[in-house]
């Protein structure tokens, strides 16, 4: 059927024109169907109604929470399951998702509170570089969103007026399907996505899309952030390269002849040789300084804790019960005397691991020669040290 005339209707200010489809019945006709039109042109999906202020600028447009179908609303249950749901409800669910398998806090766990993680048997190994430029600071991994990845000015500021149309204007299926209205979004308008600042949720809690993502960032960003103290390197955490020491000591020696199996001076107490009760590090090396010379083999025996020393001079025969204390014994026998004059220098390169049950070592010098020094300070021992 032709259509017929169009009417334009003034109400002093706005203009629409309608083009009457069908006449059913009647003088002047029951319409069952009627096109809109924009000046000339009829409204469609290819041709959308603009909205704009009486002076043509864009207005802005306010969406109510729960308005929109697809993102729905605030207060929208968790989807955690492969299912439909609303852009809001699936966020949720994927916050509740994280927070259920978060941690209750962070720091080092055991494995039944820790997030469970299956490495393949061919995984390779992950280097992790952690920036300790002013340590006891808080490094962090951080994840970030390119900037521009939505265009500025991409729905225009303005263009819909709040309130500028009412409730229920637009009857049911009186807008074309896929019609659209060129218009901004102003920050916070829309009750479901929320404002810019909107606090983090990070549980399974109401919440607008805008608190939901930043909930998943700050869990995500949790997870992956290190955070090494080194207020006190080497006591707590433990993560150092270690430091190199050197402790000297002289014992008392007798000015005289010893027999071979001797112990050479007494107790020898090698003090810090470990940084905290408990810990210990690599015994390096060993130098002995004769003073008169003698090229002695000379051997320290090393002990975690201290032990019942022979007396100068003695036999060495140290108990069953303190040979289960040592940790080591270094000898000339591995290494070379060097003369330097009269003096010689006894020098071994050792590389033996030692703990302490306090923060000392404990030792004491024992010769397998026939020495007779001079004076009772001619031995010096000098031993070097790596502490964890």
């Amino acid at each position: 059927m032709a259509d017929f005339d169009k009417q334009v209707i003034l109400d002093g200010t706005n203009r629409v024109t309608q083009r009457w489809k069908e006449i059913v019945s009647g003088v002047y006709g029951l319409f069952s169907a009627v096109a809109i039109y924009f000046g000339d042109t009829e409204v469609s999906a290819a041709n959308p109604l603009p909205v704009t202020g009486g002076g043509g600028a864009a207005l802005p447009v306010s969406v109510a929470d729960g308005d929109d179908v697809a993102e729905g609303a605030t207060t929208d249950a968790a989807v955690v399951t492969d299912t439909t749901g609303t852009v809001s409800g699936k966020l949720r669910g994927l916050v509740k998702w994280a927070f259920e398998r978060m941690p209750t806090s962070l720091g080092q766990k055991t494995k039944a509170a820790s997030l469970p993680v299956t490495l393949a048997s061919d995984e390779d190994v992950l280097t992790t570089a952690i920036d300790q430029t002013t340590p006891g600071t808080t490094n962090k991994v951080v994840a970030s969103v390119a900037s521009g990845g939505i265009a500025s000015g991409a729905i225009a500021s303005g263009a819909v007026a709040s309130g500028a149309v009412a409730a229920g204007a637009f009857a049911a299926g009186s807008i074309a399907a896929g019609a659209k209205v060129a218009a901004a979004e102003i920050d916070g308008h829309s009750q479901t996505l929320g404002i810019t600042t909107g606090a983090a949720v990070v549980t399974d809690a109401s919440g607008t899309v805008q608190q939901y993502l930043r909930g998943l960032v700050k869990l995500l960003v949790d997870i992956v952030t290190v955070k090494i103290d080194q207020t006190t390197p080497g006591t707590t955490n433990r993560v150092d390269a270690g430091d190199e020491i050197t402790i000297s000591q002289t014992p008392t020696v007798t000015a005289g002849a010893y027999a071979a199996n001797d112990a050479v001076g007494g107790l020898l107490t090698f003090a810090d040789a470990a940084r905290a009760a408990g810990m210990g590090g690599v015994i390096k090396n060993l130098l002995i300084v004769d003073d008169n010379g003698q090229d002695a083999i000379m051997e320290l025996w090393l002990f975690r804790e201290t032990f019942v020393a022979m007396a100068d001079n003695a036999p060495w025969a140290p108990s069953e019960a303190d040979l289960r204390k040592l940790v080591g014994i270094v000898s000339t026998a591995d290494g070379a005397w060097y003369d330097a004059g009269t003096p010689s220098v006894g020098q071994v390169e050792a590389s033996k691991e030692y703990t302490c049950v306090g923060t000392s070592l404990f030792g004491q010098l024992v010769t397998r020669g026939t020495p007779t020094p001079l004076n009772t300070d001619d031995v010096t021992v000098i031993l070097g040290l790596l502490r964890h």
